[in-house]
């Protein structure tokens, strides 16, 4: 039943209907509150992950180690979210709108996006170049101030 609603949903977007079957066959085990689980845990590591970020942009000294481990777990983030939308799992807690099914393209790009931030920040710090972090940091903060903006709630 999940695999007909969910590719009723993606082909109504304007999708194929071979993205919808691959969203759906991946995560056919997982529940709609187990997939809401692992996105707030991955949300909640990026959150974690940026306030260091943020403290380094402010004039903390630099922490490479920090900074490679936040480009790596954005890249991680990146390759897991787009899966973790299912339907039903768009109930309190979750602040993520139920319209990201009508737009699993998109959200899908946001993400590919995003992991190309963080290979960036992943980047800058095995290169321990400030200049390369900052650049770094500016668009993969850019991309998640969209990404909340378009797809939250």
């Amino acid at each position: 039943m999940k695999k007909l609603v969910l590719a009723a949903l993606i082909t109504a977007a304007g999708l194929s209907f071979m993205t919808a079957q691959v969203v759906a066959e991946s995560h056919s085990e997982m529940t709609a509150s187990e997939a809401l689980a692992e996105r707030k845990a991955l949300m909640g590591s990026m959150g974690s992950q940026t306030k260091g970020l943020v403290a380094m942009m402010r004039g903390a000294p630099m922490d490479w180690e920090a900074v490679k481990a936040a480009g790596d777990n954005t890249q991680h983030v990146a390759e897991t979210m787009p899966t973790l939308f299912l339907e039903g799992s768009f109930v309190p807690p979750s602040s993520a709108s139920p319209a990201i099914l009508l737009d699993i393209e998109g959200i899908t790009e946001r993400f590919e996006k995003l992991g190309t931030d963080g290979k960036a920040l992943s980047d800058a710090a095995d290169n321990e170049n400030v200049e390369e972090f900052q650049a770094a940091f500016g668009a993969y903060i850019s991309n998640c101030k969209g990404c909340h903006q378009n797809y939250r709630i």
